[in-house]
């Protein structure tokens, strides 16, 4: 199936979205970029998780040094706008990586206290709060969503200001209690229409591939207003008026010939010389021979480096050149 047929129209949308459609995206996640990026993703989707689940069945749930520096390298080849901070993770020891992994999921538990369980994971030096919700994903995918661009952008399309495609995202716990909340929703609404128990891993990877279908249907068709990437309107810039009256606002309208002021005497008196004389002589007024100053002798003076004798004058500053 190729991607006109695909279509991105309002079935594309959160809220009308449909299970069949829904799991249709969900096994197109990947296919566009398996080549470059499929172990790490490999570690991401099953090696790191099914470690955590391992380990929490033992009875303690942490996580390594290198599982986090390979989570932070995913993210960083996934969402290139973010910028990375490997040299702050490094700095965090072995050890502290252990405990407050440790300590962020056994405060997660059974009751899913995520708020808490990720404000302990910001306590390592380089994770952000994206990257702690990455964290937390990986110990719980089922509940936890990753709190990305693309999926906060599509769970909230419809809403007149936080679902603008040219608001800045702040990444705080007050947006992510929205995320957690539409994602519940979805999962909740599948599971009464089609029986079908879906997970917020696989919301994130649908909520991907609506952002790499629409990025190119906009490629391939940029006159068509693709509501995933709408751009910025234009700024306008707003004169100075007396208080109490309303903003005016200033738009460069171009100028016609007939608005053109006419040109002045004086211009026209430049624009004659540029056109007949030299180039050297271009903006010059003319000078009468008799006029001119006499021509008087440089005389050259020969400069040397003064000696020793010269030292008392040098520092009386009464030396000259010879």
């Amino acid at each position: 199936m190729g991607l006109d047929s695909f279509g991105l129209g309002p079935e594309r949308s959160f809220k009308p979205i449909n299970y069949a459609e829904f799991s249709s995206l969900c096994e197109r996640y990947g296919n566009r970029e398996r080549d470059t990026f499929e172990n790490l993703d490999n570690f991401r989707l099953f090696s790191i998780p099914q470690m955590l689940a391992q380990r929490k069945a033992d009875g303690c749930a942490f996580m390594e040094k290198p599982e986090l520096q390979i989570l932070a390298e995913w993210r960083r080849k996934h969402d290139f706008s973010h910028k990375s901070t490997p040299g702050l993770l490094a700095s965090n020891s072995i050890q502290t990586v252990r405990e407050t992994t440790r300590a962020a999921f056994a405060i997660y538990g059974d009751q899913h206290y995520y708020v808490d369980a990720i404000r302990k994971l910001q306590e390592l030096e380089g994770v952000s709060f994206p990257i702690a919700t990455l964290l937390l994903a990986e110990y719980d995918p089922v509940n936890i969503p990753y709190f990305t661009e693309g999926l906060y952008r599509w769970v909230r399309e419809e809403d007149s200001r936080e679902g603008s495609w040219d608001r800045k995202i702040d990444y705080i716990m007050k947006q992510y209690r929205v995320l957690m909340e539409r994602v519940a929703q979805l999962r909740g609404r599948f599971r009464e229409d089609s029986g079908a128990d879906v997970t917020a891993l696989q919301v994130e990877k649908v909520a991907r591939q609506v952002m790499v279908f629409a990025e190119e249907r906009r490629r391939k068709h940029p006159e068509e207003d693709i509501f995933l990437f709408k751009p910025p309107a234009p700024k306008k810039r707003k004169l100075d008026t007396p208080q109490g009256s309303p903003p005016v606002e200033h738009q460069s309208a171009p100028v016609t010939e007939n608005e053109r002021p006419p040109v002045t005497e004086s211009e026209r008196t430049l624009f004659t010389q540029i056109e007949r004389a030299p180039a050297t002589e271009i903006g010059r007024t003319p000078v009468a021979e008799n006029e001119r100053a006499p021509k008087t002798k440089t005389k050259k003076v020969s400069l040397t480096w003064p000696t020793l004798k010269d030292s008392e004058a040098i520092n009386d500053g009464r030396w000259r050149p010879y």
